[in-house]
């Protein structure tokens, strides 16, 4: 009887361990980098020092003042770009970035004069 249950227990302990593995495997394989946009400018930005590999992309944007019936932007990391309205709806792309190291994430907008704000964030997997 107790070596069933002390089997049992090692069993348990070994498929925990495993089951730890895969999650810190899976977490170590992803960066989540995330640009808040807060601007009047028709560009806005940051360098992050990305991996190469697949990126997706996620962006959400909004015009505070209205001056302008309609506005678009272009999202973009690296070559992986996202371009939409500006409604406050999250959208998401993916593609594969080109260069590794100092990459840029960033926002250009189509008019200037309005705020817009938001955020763009691009997740890259390895």
């Amino acid at each position: 009887m107790k070596t069933r249950k002390l089997k049992r227990l090692g069993i348990t302990a070994v498929l925990a361990v495993l089951m730890m593995s895969f999650a810190i495997t899976a977490m170590a394989t992803q960066d989540t980098f995330r640009h808040n946009v807060n601007t009047t400018s028709t560009s806005s930005g940051r360098y992050y020092n990305m991996h190469k590999g697949p990126v997706y992309l996620e962006a959400q944007m909004k015009i505070v003042n209205q001056g302008v019936p309609a506005e678009s932007y272009t999202a973009k990391v690296g070559n992986v770009k996202l371009s939409k309205s500006a409604n406050n709806t999250v959208y998401q792309t993916s593609g594969s970035l080109n260069s590794t190291g100092r990459t840029y994430l960033g926002v250009n907008r189509i008019t200037d004069g309005t705020t817009l704000y938001g955020y763009v964030k691009a997740i890259n997997t390895y």
